[in-house]
Formats: structure tokens, sequence, C-alpha cells
């Protein structure tokens, strides 16, 4: 069985459409707590810059290589983190 058929066979391509669109979602649990609490003292602004810097060039390779599904997660991924940074800059997280 050849990789391909082994993808095909398993769904791989559906399988990483549902991971992709739903690995957004993994900064949602930090931003609800910081809306709930406004205590942004453990939000390290450095990882979420850095973050964004990797979504960003991520999602750019995936329109270079014509990768729908990477390019639709991380510009999903990096508008959750972009949002989380916001809040907490809002809310007095400093660098």
């Amino acid at each position: 069985m050849t990789r391909e058929e082994f993808a095909e066979r398993c769904r791989l391509q559906k399988i990483m459409w549902a991971i992709g669109l739903g690995s957004p979602l993994f900064l949602l649990p930090q931003l609800l707590k910081i809306l709930e609490t406004k205590d942004v003292g453990s939000v390290s602004l450095l990882m979420l810059l850095i973050l964004l810097v990797f979504q960003t060039a991520y999602g750019f390779h995936g329109f270079v290589l014509r990768q729908k599904i990477y390019v639709i997660s991380n510009t999903l991924g990096a508008t959750m983190t972009l949002a989380t940074a916001v809040v907490a800059m809002h809310l007095g997280a400093s660098w």
C-alpha cells in the first residue's frame, strides 16, 4: 500500500481539516480567563508575539504551497493570538 492509498483509506484529508479548524481554539481558554478575571499578570506577550510570527509564516507557507487548510488554520490561529494579545495589553499586560 502506498502512502497515498493509506491516506485515502483512513480519510487523512478530512482528519487534517478537522484538526486544522480546531487548532486555533487552543488559545480560547486563555482569552476567556483573561476576560473573566481581568488578570494579565501571567500572560507572556513575548510568547504571543513569537506564536503570531510562526502562525503568520506557516500561513504564508500554505499560501505558497496552495494548501488551503494551512492558510485557514493559521489565519484563524493568528487572529485568536492577536485578539488575546490586544485584550491583554488593553488590561495592562506589559512586555
